[in-house]
């Protein structure tokens, strides 16, 4: 009888030892999951859109705002360049078409360099003004062929174009009979220059007018008072005979665009 009884004994032993191999072994203290983190109200304050004020671009500057500064774009190109045309370089020859003084009809060809360009505050002959400088060129002619030897030469140029503003529909003014070839003039008119109108001076100076043997040399100095910085003026040494019509017509003006033609000669006082 005792044998029967300790068999199922040892049976029973043996399971539960082998059921606490089956659960997992814990070797720390057990971790309380996190609780939920409490929700946070806040107020969203919008922040109000900024409106951009708009001064359209210029010549120097693109398209800007006034409240902030930001801008858009680039700055305006200037006319010039937008219409194809080329500037001369200072102080060399170029070909410079005319007429003889004699005979608007008869052609003379002859030569024109802008030369001793400078910039100045002021000097004996050129009275100084806060914020002003002066621009000062002298441009040479040289005529050697036959016809001018035999009938004279004649010179036209218009001194007040602008470089940035330049425009073709601009009107010319001159007096019919006027000698162009000597004198001294002065004259002022007005300027945009950074979004700001500025009155400038202009006037030239004969500083030569000779023959040598059977050539001419006729040398005249321009000077412009601009603001500092302005690079805009333009000296255009254009054919006298292109005016011819509007002096038979009995006019005192012409535009622009009837004077220049592809032997126009352009100097940049930049």
């Amino acid at each position: 009888m005792k044998k029967i009884f300790l068999i199922p004994l040892a049976v029973l032993l043996l399971f539960s030892m082998t059921a606490c191999n089956l659960l997992p072994e814990i070797t720390g203290p057990l971790e309380r999951p996190p609780e939920p983190e409490a929700s946070v109200e806040r107020e969203l304050s919008a922040e109000p859109v900024h409106e951009h004020t708009w001064v359209e671009a210029d010549y120097w500057t693109p398209k800007t705002c006034t409240e902030c500064g930001e801008t858009e774009g680039d700055p305006l190109p200037p006319n010039f360049e937008t219409l194809g045309l080329t500037v001369s370089e200072m102080d060399v020859p170029h070909r410079y078409a005319s007429v003889t003084y004699n005979d608007y009809s008869i052609p003379t060809v002859g030569e024109v360099t802008a030369t001793d360009y400078k910039i100045i505050e002021s000097d004996e002959t050129h009275e100084a003004k806060e914020g002003y400088e002066w621009r000062i060129v002298t441009l040479k002619y040289h005529f050697f062929d036959e016809n001018a030897a035999s009938d004279g030469w004649r010179t036209s140029v218009i001194y007040d174009d602008n470089y940035y503003a330049f425009d073709l529909e601009t009107t010319v003014g001159f007096s019919e009979g006027e000698n162009e070839n000597d004198g001294e003039e002065e004259a002022k008119r007005t300027v945009n220059f950074m979004g700001e109108g500025f009155e400038i001076e202009e006037k030239d100076e004969t500083v030569r007018n000779e023959w040598v043997g059977q050539e001419a040399y006729f040398e005249k100095v321009y000077s412009f008072q601009v603001p500092i910085g302005y690079d805009g003026m333009m000296i255009t040494c254009y054919n006298p005979a292109n005016k011819l019509s509007a002096l038979n017509d009995g006019n005192e003006t012409a535009l622009e665009k009837d004077l220049i033609d592809e032997n126009t000669v352009y100097f940049r006082l930049d």
